[in-house]
């Protein structure tokens, strides 16, 4: 999908539900979640897999396209955690491939599962990391705060699927070292990758989102952001409701929990998942290679970086999150710096810094 920089997007634009009793609720001033979607930029959010981040870009991305088109109506942008049983069809089984752009993002298994425990049971609700809790997590199949899925090839293969997946189809309790019809789960995975216009590899974040910028013909400055959660030494996040702010524990991994990470039961019940992250990374170097080009790629990604350091280093400090670098809950100080919650945190600097008018 290369576009001219001078061209308007045919994705950027706001489009009326097919069916108009469905829903279309406001989820914040910037966005809308609309089921039956036609036309827009579109972001399934595969929780801890950099999508508070992702969405401060898609967020950034349809403003900046405003600046550059005053007279064209402002880029429609949806995304939100797609967790509930039939929400990614409802919302974008129907939008139209040549006017829309589906973009998501996977992450390390592992990495990813011992994130959201961390996240949401250790820092949110506050409970001991123990051995017990861990390993109990990492055999959760819920949708949202869970590990793994339902012996469906692996947490994103549930998350990201369009086409259903059937329960214990790849995996299951009784043979748990072995993995189900591989040959299906292959089918699987390049279903994925064919339903969505762009998946970012959170191992290669800046060269995935690099490569998208030229694919879609954007600037440098569209894509800039600033890490989500850090306001400080230490890192926060605030507890559900947004009640007050709690040090994010960082994860470890201990002996027996090491062990189960490394366990033929937990490759097998991730095999999706891992032959889905490295086709990403692999897909990733192709588009590098033979759609744009490695010293086109090379020389966009050494300003980015450049830019990005120098981002950092002058609006980091400045910017306003949720929780301030003290732990004090400051949500409206955050609602003037941040686009909604803490995505997109600081993006008045990064428009001062590149010299942009909002």
């Amino acid at each position: 999908m290369n576009r001219s920089k001078d061209e308007f997007p045919p994705w950027c634009k706001d489009s009326t539900p097919t069916n108009k009793k469905r829903n279309k609720k406001q989820v914040n001033k910037y966005q809308y979640i609309r089921d039956g979607a036609k036309t827009g930029f579109f972001y399934n959010r595969v929780p801890k897999a950099g999508s508070t981040t992702t969405s401060g870009l898609v967020w950034r991305i349809a403003d900046h396209l405003h600046i550059q088109f005053p007279s064209k109506p402002k880029c429609a942008n949806y995304h939100t955690h797609y967790a509930e049983k039939g929400a990614l069809i409802r919302a974008f089984g129907k939008r139209k491939r040549s006017h829309s752009f589906l973009l998501a993002s996977v992450r390390d298994p592992a990495a990813r599962a011992l994130s959201r425990v961390f996240y949401h049971a250790v820092s949110r609700k506050k409970q001991d990391p123990t051995d017990e809790l861990i390993l109990g997590h990492l055999h959760d199949p819920d949708r949202q705060n869970g590990a793994i899925s339902a012996g469906k090839g692996g947490f994103h293969m549930e998350y990201l699927t369009f086409t259903p997946i059937a329960k214990n189809s790849a995996w299951h309790k009784e043979t748990p070292n072995t993995v189900i019809n591989p040959a299906a789960i292959h089918k699987n995975v390049r279903r994925i990758l064919e339903d969505y216009d762009f998946i970012i590899s959170v191992e290669r974040y800046d060269e995935s989102i690099v490569a998208m910028q030229l694919l879609l013909g954007l600037e440098a400055t569209d894509i800039l952001y600033l890490p989500s959660k850090i306001s400080g030494d230490k890192t926060y996040t605030t507890t559900e409701g947004d009640k007050e702010c709690v040090v994010l524990q960082k994860s470890f991994v201990s002996d027996p929990v090491a062990s189960h990470l490394a366990s033929d039961e937990w490759y097998a019940k991730q095999y999706g998942d891992y032959v889905l992250m490295e086709a990403v990374k692999q897909s990733l170097d192709l588009t590098i290679e033979t759609t744009i080009g490695k010293d086109r790629f090379q020389g966009a990604l050494d300003t980015f970086l450049k830019l990005k350091a120098r981002a950092t280093e002058e609006c980091l400090a400045t910017a306003q999150f949720p929780c301030s670098a003290e732990g004090v809950l400051q949500i409206k100080e955050a609602e003037e710096s941040c686009y909604q919650g803490d995505c997109g945190c600081g993006y008045k600097c990064l428009d001062r810094l590149t010299n942009i008018t909002v």
